[in-house]
């Protein structure tokens, strides 16, 4: 791995020791570090201490973290899994002590962690309550003060009352959240928590972080929601094993990260790609360059309809060719319009089908998906009457071209699905999945989904 690279900025997020000249800090890291030990086998933890010889493998969770974060600003934390960002977390809110370095956390930390930590499970939930809330440093009258609005925001009714072990795992995050965040932190540190509710409790947990950070919280918030972090979040902290890869602005070290990962995308589809298929060729079906035709017909082969019938298979998709895709003008605009053609190859001529695409982006954001099964509005009629397509029938093979026009997405990098379905688009039959199909990274970073053009008109 190349030597961390951290963004220098105005901004009051600094690396390395860099000091915050004269800003009230809520956060402070220097060098810090923190190293597990890995034992082969539990015993020998035991044999280590009796004989004073070692038997551990050392593994740097984190290696020389540094940033300091003023009072009221938040910290989006972003990297892969195993990256440190938990270990991060968990340093900062005293649950675990550092290897090396020193942390200083000024203010009443509240923290949404692993879930169900801090909960006795044979415990009522109300009980909970109390118990963490006394931990936060709240009297017993500032808890009884507190606790309407704790249940009221969990709204878990009568659940309240019940033993936490007989909680899902929504409704214990409900719990945690709503006892972190009506107690008036000072500093809130979340760590992917909200991951498991509802997306109505999701957004309610979202507004509320929101109106803690205007009051003047420090929020330090750890996702794999892009969206949500480039919303709320004034800076950011990429780890990248164990180390700062990148800190500043939000929205730069997003954009640096997801480059990252579109890369890493890439170049694993290029090592599937590259690997033989179930049938030993060297070339199995995935996103190609647009063929000449007579190279499109000539793919239908005896041999490819006979293996479709010793597998089973009504029928399979031969092939996805990438005709046109969004890409990204020097304006910094997307160009829309995508063109994806198909081939089909069917083990019967009477077997009809259904074709359907899908477009993700890798947040796990649905873009939108076609059929040929439904009704569309097609881009070149002028009547503007929607027209069915399917089903596919009397053939062994098709060639099937589809285009989705307008299609003015903004930046991110976005999956391709396509689908082969039955008469009734219930039954999938075959279907590829294309990774990092196109990326879009626009000059200047906008926020949602759609890259549209607007007008505005003053009517004074």
């Amino acid at each position: 791995m190349s030597e961390p690279s951290v963004e220098e900025s105005r901004a009051p997020l600094a690396a390395a020791g860099a000091s915050a000249g004269g800003v009230d800090l809520a956060v402070r890291v220097h060098q810090l570090g923190k190293v597990y030990r890995v034992y082969p086998r539990p015993l020998d933890r035991v044999v280590e201490w009796i004989t004073r010889r070692r038997r551990h493998r050392p593994f740097p969770a984190l290696e020389g973290v540094s940033f300091e974060l003023p009072r009221g600003e938040s910290l989006g934390i972003v990297g892969e899994n195993g990256a440190g960002k938990s270990t991060l977390l968990k340093i900062l809110s005293g649950i675990s002590r550092p290897t090396t370095g020193s942390v200083e956390v000024r203010g009443r930390v509240a923290s949404i962690l692993e879930l169900g930590s801090g909960f006795h499970p044979e415990f009522s939930g109300r009980d909970n309550v109390r118990i963490n809330a006394a931990l936060l440093g709240l009297g017993a009258a500032q808890v009884d003060a507190a606790m309407p609005d704790i249940v009221a925001f969990s709204e878990l009714g009568d659940f309240v009352d019940r033993p936490v072990k007989v909680y899902s795992t929504g409704m214990t995050m409900r719990l945690a959240f709503s006892i972190a965040t009506q107690v008036d932190p000072e500093v809130l540190i979340v760590d992917e928590a909200l991951s498991v509710g509802d997306g109505y409790f999701q957004k309610k947990c979202m507004d509320r972080m929101v109106e803690l950070v205007d009051a003047g919280t420090t929020l330090l918030f750890c996702t794999h929601a892009m969206y949500y972090l480039t919303s709320f979040c004034h800076r950011a902290l990429w780890l990248r094993e164990g180390r700062v890869e990148a800190a500043g602005a939000a929205r730069d070290v997003v954009a640096r990260y997801e480059r990252f990962l579109q890369r890493k995308s890439r170049s694993l589809t290029e090592d599937v790609s590259s690997a033989p298929s179930e049938q030993g060729s060297a070339e199995p079906p995935g996103v190609r360059e647009p063929a000449a035709d007579a190279a499109v017909e000539s793919r239908t082969t005896k041999a490819s309809v006979e293996s479709l019938e010793r597998s089973g298979k009504a029928g399979r998709i031969a092939e996805v060719r990438l005709l046109e895709a969004p890409a990204s003008g020097d304006d910094g605009r997307s160009r829309d319009r995508l063109a994806v053609e198909v081939e089909i190859e069917a083990a019967e001529e009477s077997t009809p089908f259904q074709l359907a695409l899908g477009l993700d982006r890798t947040d796990g954001t649905q873009i939108l998906s076609v059929s040929t099964h439904r009704r569309h509005r097609p881009c070149d009629r002028r009547d503007g009457q929607p027209t069915a397509f399917g089903p596919l029938r009397g053939r062994v093979h098709y060639t099937v071209r589809a285009r989705i026009a307008p299609l003015p997405l903004q930046q991110g990098d976005y999956t391709l699905y396509v689908f082969l379905l039955d008469e009734a688009g219930l039954h999938v039959w075959d279907q590829r999945i294309v990774p990092s199909a196109f990326s879009l990274d626009p000059v200047e970073y906008r926020i949602g989904l759609l890259d549209v053009g607007c007008t505005f008109e003053s009517l004074d």
